[in-house]
């Protein structure tokens, strides 16, 4: 069940309410665009407000730093894609270009431009299409290089790998030891994208986040601190740009 509230008043996004049998407790979530509360169907609406209630102070902390990070965040995507706008990659901000030349859509990363070629004149789906299948692909290799170099030092490799857009986790080790990556990930520096993937390889040996597990990754990469710092710090602004679809 779930009903979507008025903005009430000092919210600074509307209210959602849900109710949910798997739900042992009240929980509060902040998206982009709305604040969910959630709780057992047996706990009354009044109680869930009143938990909003008591939490507003944090709410509108959280929603005014996160506009905050999220207006400084160097790797920005722009708001349309067109010519000459700046995309995100490996840390870098890259020119976009198009340029009439190819049959079908290509795209070249290079040192300070992303280059879309195709025949047509240029159009935005299209582009967004070739963009992301291209962001695709640079994650998708730079992953398995990094399991080319990691896994022999584990001795465990995984059984598979799924690189995808999620909307939550930078990566994951499925029950049968498929890696899974968010695509996201290429935009970051390099050595967070690396630290993701080692993270989530020492998984393969340790499942938990214990001593033993913490050891395998400072031995693999004595610096991830420096990657997990770069998370926190800018880690909540991953999202997709406006001009793609889900994917």
């Amino acid at each position: 069940m779930s009903s979507m509230l008025p903005l009430l008043a000092l919210l600074p996004l509307p209210l959602e309410i849900k109710y949910s049998a798997r739900s042992r407790s009240i929980r509060l979530k902040l998206l982009d665009h709305k604040i969910i509360v959630s709780g057992p169907p047996h706990v009354s609406e009044a109680k869930l407000f009143a938990f909003v209630e008591e939490k507003k102070s944090w709410i509108n902390a959280h929603v005014t730093q996160k506009k905050q990070r999220d207006l400084h965040y160097p790797l920005a995507w722009p708001q349309n894609l067109e010519p000459l706008v700046s995309l995100p990659f490996l840390g870098k901000q890259l020119v976009f270009g198009f340029s009439q030349v190819s049959e079908k859509p290509l795209l070249f990363f290079e040192e300070t431009q992303i280059l879309l070629t195709h025949f047509m004149p240029f159009n935005p789906k299209l582009a967004a299409d070739a963009l992301i299948q291209g962001y695709l692909k640079q994650a998708t290799d730079l992953v398995n290089q990094f399991c080319a170099h990691y896994c022999p030092q584990i001795g465990l490799w995984p059984s598979g790998l799924k690189v995808k857009y999620q909307k939550s986790l930078y990566g994951s080790l499925g029950s049968n030891n498929t890696l899974h990556l968010n695509w996201l990930l290429i935009t970051a520096p390099l050595f967070v994208f690396e630290y993701v993937v080692v993270h989530e390889l020492s998984h393969l040996k340790h499942r938990n986040h214990g001593p033993r597990f913490w050891a395998q990754v400072a031995k693999l990469m004595p610096n991830y601190t420096e990657a997990e710092n770069w998370l926190r710090q800018w880690g909540p602004c991953f999202k997709l740009p406006p001009f793609m679809q889900e994917t």
